[in-house]
């Protein structure tokens, strides 16, 4: 009796861009977009191409090859094309601020133009952080730094390269990227006083904070330096709905006085309105702000100048940086300090920033 010998299965051949825009009724570029993320895809095609990706079972080519990505020359160093940016805050709403936004603009312009991935999260706690990092395969982190001494010695102890936005005082050995406080102080008040302010008061809403005790000192010595009078209003035990009340109590004649503040938005717009409430239409009091958010002075019936932090830089420079420190983990750590850009909101809602 003669034995059969199993038939060899003819390997299949993979589902291609070709079958799924045949299958979706649509071209080939249609599902190459789709596949590649691109914006201009309608919501109609779509989804035509995502049921048809999922009834064929198409897995997507993508630049990854054992494991490694296809990256631009300037990466070397790394084995898996991608970054983490870890957010300190424990509040999800807190990847929606206008400085986390603005930030990412930046990190994104230079990842995408090195074909890295982005992995976007909250700063995971002392004993998760490792293996996150780990399990995700980054080959590095961009970390908004909130003053905790414990993620330095965790990403140590992971030995993936890292580099800190806003860090202070992180030693020789790390790289940090982060804003020129003493410059943001010193042209507050410079500004002021150049509007004819003869006394200055700065308000302060986080008064143990590193970046704005430093930010006061400098507003203060600049002030002094032209024999001007300058006073600091803490605003840090005082609730926001209580801010106006406060405010005014320190404010008893505004006549020749300049108002700065380091804050958020919302301490921005108060300040502002107490201002433009006790003007007269022939003289309004000069107001800075500095900071990540200037949108509500933008609704403001008065010129505002706001020093801006220029967050999507910082971003920028954060990756720039890790991306040396991965060629060349022997390099000394460098502390890169992006300077303030004044914008100028004319009263009407339009935004001018010249520049310093």
């Amino acid at each position: 009796m003669a034995v059969q010998r199993p038939k060899t299965p003819v390997p299949c051949r993979p589902i291609s861009l070709t079958d799924v825009a045949a299958k979706a009724g649509v071209s080939k570029m249609s599902v190459s977009r789709v596949v590649n993320q691109d914006p201009r895809v309608s919501p109609a095609t779509l989804a035509k191409v995502n049921a048809a990706i999922k009834t064929l079972g198409f897995v997507p080519k993508s630049s990854v090859k054992d494991g490694r990505r296809r990256l631009s020359r300037s990466c070397q160093g790394m084995h898996h094309g991608r970054i983490a940016t870890l957010i300190p805050e424990v509040n999800l709403l807190a990847i929606q601020t206008p400085l986390t936004g603005r930030l990412l603009i930046g990190i994104d312009r230079v990842m995408g133009a090195n074909n890295l991935q982005l992995v976007v999260t909250r700063l995971p706690e002392p004993r998760i952080l490792p293996s996150f990092l780990t399990s995700r395969q980054v080959d590095g982190a961009i970390i908004h730094f909130d003053q905790s001494e414990w993620i330095i010695d965790a990403m140590a102890s992971v030995g993936i390269p890292a580099v800190y936005l806003f860090g202070v005082n992180l030693g020789a050995g790390s790289d940090n990227v982060n804003t020129n406080d003493a410059a943001l102080g010193r042209l507050a008040a410079k500004h002021l006083i150049l509007r004819g302010s003869r006394r200055l008061y700065l308000f302060d809403h986080r008064p143990n904070h590193e970046s704005f005790k430093t930010c006061d000192q400098a507003f203060k010595i600049a002030a002094i330096a032209a024999g001007i009078p300058c006073q600091t209003v803490t605003l840090a035990e005082v609730p926001p709905s209580s801010w106006p009340t406060h405010i005014l109590g320190h404010l008893p004649d505004l006549n020749h006085a300049g108002l700065a503040t380091l804050a958020t938005g919302h301490l921005n717009r108060v300040l502002s309105e107490i201002a433009h409430a006790r003007s007269t239409p022939a003289w309004t009091i000069p107001v800075v702000t500095c900071s990540h958010d200037f949108s509500p002075a933008t609704i403001l019936p008065h010129p505002v100048t706001n020093l801006d932090i220029q967050a999507e830089l910082l971003g920028q420079s954060a990756v720039e940086a890790l991306i040396r420190r991965l060629g060349n983990r022997s390099l000394p750590g460098q502390r890169i300090i992006i300077p303030p850009l004044a914008v100028e909101i004319d009263g009407k809602g339009h935004v001018n920033a010249p520049g310093i």
